[in-house]
């Protein structure tokens, strides 16, 4: 049997998309904040399963757009919302709860292993590369909020309470 890993981020979104990159931008400044693997992907497929189960922690970070809340806000999702037919997170996150529920069936503490952050945007449907003004002026917050989050979170999984 493999040796777990540590901590795995995966940015989610289109580079190409203009807001929809702000989750890969983020992704990969914190894993270089916390030096920890990087993956890049378009969609939420059942490739994350292994990733689930091989790293003892995975930060998704992806684009949203809910016009609930003003362009740049960065939210936490819980697995709790993700399984709330109530909630629309739009097109990355349709798989995300069939994934969640496979780890559960093979047994994997998703809940322990899996932390999701989501920061919303204005423009995700046209073509080009830059970044909206709001969403642009966000993404220095999010990366230090993520990765001072999840920082603390490494440290209490290697240094459990007793």
């Amino acid at each position: 049997m493999s040796k777990q890993k540590d901590v795995a981020i995966i940015g989610i979104g289109n580079t190409i998309r203009m807001d929809d990159a702000a989750g890969i931008i983020i992704g990969q400044r914190v894993a270089e904040a916390l030096d920890a693997d990087f993956f890049e992907e378009t969609t939420v497929d059942p490739g994350l399963l292994d990733l689930i189960d091989d790293y003892r922690l995975v930060v998704i970070v992806d684009s949203i757009k809910t016009d609930q809340f003003p362009a740049g806000t960065l939210l936490e999702i819980s697995i709790e919302d993700l399984e709330n037919p109530q909630t629309e997170f739009g097109p990355h996150r349709r798989n995300l709860p069939a994934i969640i529920e496979l780890a559960r069936n093979a047994e994997i503490p998703v809940e322990k292993k899996l932390k999701i952050y989501a920061i919303e945007i204005l423009k995700n449907e046209e073509f080009g590369e830059e970044l909206s003004q709001p969403v642009e002026d966000a993404i220095e917050p999010a990366i230090q909020e993520i990765t001072t989050s999840v920082a603390l979170l490494i440290k209490d999984t290697r240094n459990p309470a007793k």
